[in-house]
């Protein structure tokens, strides 16, 4: 199971095309997904010379400060054993169940 998504609506870059999805929009889906046992494939279109569009694509910087310091909660992470209930969504992590953010407007960038 998998999910894809583009970090701003278009699979290819867009000159003037800046509605990128917030780093708590990506952390959210990114949590929500690994709880389900999936894998989340992000698009981000390049320009033409290859490069990234600036500003920085959904605060990529930012949701890799939110893996440094809560990566457990995704890498090598499974599926929750129990039903998606008031905590949100959930992983497991060995023996831990750690509570992923339950929107996206409370998801923390750490940093």
């Amino acid at each position: 199971m998998g999910d894809a998504a583009t970090i701003n609506h278009t699979w290819g870059y867009r000159e003037g095309r800046h509605d990128w999805k917030s780093p708590g929009e990506v952390t959210f889906k990114l949590v929500d997904i690994v709880s389900k046992g999936g894998n989340y494939l992000l698009n981000v279109g390049p320009m033409a010379d290859g490069t990234n569009p600036s500003p920085e694509p959904g605060g990529a910087a930012t949701v890799g400060r939110w893996l440094k310091l809560n990566g457990e909660a995704v890498y090598g992470a499974g599926p929750t054993p129990f039903r998606r209930g008031a905590r949100g969504a959930e992983v497991r992590a060995g023996r831990r169940t750690l509570a992923g953010p339950r929107s996206s407007s409370r998801a923390r960038s750490g940093g």
